[in-house]
């Protein structure tokens, strides 16, 4: 009930909002339901929601069947899911449509590799071959996983030391001297709206 209501409910927000979603009180309250997403796919988020539920649901209730049925059966879920996701590129950023693809692919490589595992046919250096597959592949996703998310920080962080100097740029405004001085002076005068384009040779 809740795996199914909760997404439906952001579902039928999103729907209401749809010719508004950019406006700054929707963006504060439920940005978090869309933002990153293309604005024609803003439903994406409980879409992946709906497959994550529906492939739990799957490998619950598929004690039923028999032999490798659920499996197969998983295995055509996420490929369907991948083929999908790859024909909508519902991120904005390239790099998180790729990140996704590869979350998509790799359970769907681990079941293959489950089947051909559980198999009477394979031998015992094919079971290794296999296993290590499965091992390097998930090794792999967390590498990449971690190191794009140290970009991202990474990336952040200078755009906020960027804008930090930006804003605090001082530059030196001649003083006429006059009379009363015996020699000349410079203010130094805080010039918070300077444009970036004045400020670029600086930095």
């Amino acid at each position: 009930l809740w795996g199914l209501g909760i997404p439906t409910a952001g579902l039928m927000i999103l729907v209401r909002h749809r010719h508004d979603l950019f406006v700054q009180q929707t963006r504060t309250r439920y940005g978090f339901l869309f933002m990153g997403y293309k604005p024609e796919v803003f439903y994406w988020e409980v879409v992946i929601v709906y497959r994550k539920v529906a492939m739990a649901a799957l490998m619950v209730y598929s004690n039923r069947w028999e032999g490798q049925v659920p499996v197969l059966v998983g295995i055509g879920f996420l490929l369907l899911s991948l083929y999908l996701h790859n024909a909508a590129g519902p991120f904005v950023s390239a790099e998180l449509n790729k990140m996704e693809s590869f979350a998509i692919s790799l359970p769907t490589l681990s079941l293959y590799c489950g089947i051909m595992y559980t198999s009477t046919n394979i031998s015992s250096s094919g079971r290794l071959v296999l296993f290590l597959l499965m091992v390097l592949a998930n090794l792999a996703f967390v590498l990449l996983w971690i190191a794009k998310s140290c970009e991202s920080l990474l990336r952040k962080v200078r755009d906020r030391v960027r804008r930090f100097s930006v804003s605090n740029v001082v530059a030196f405004e001649p003083v006429t001297p006059t009379p009363n001085d015996d020699t000349s002076r410079c203010h130094l005068v805080a010039q918070p709206e300077l444009t970036f384009r004045k400020t670029k040779n600086i930095l």
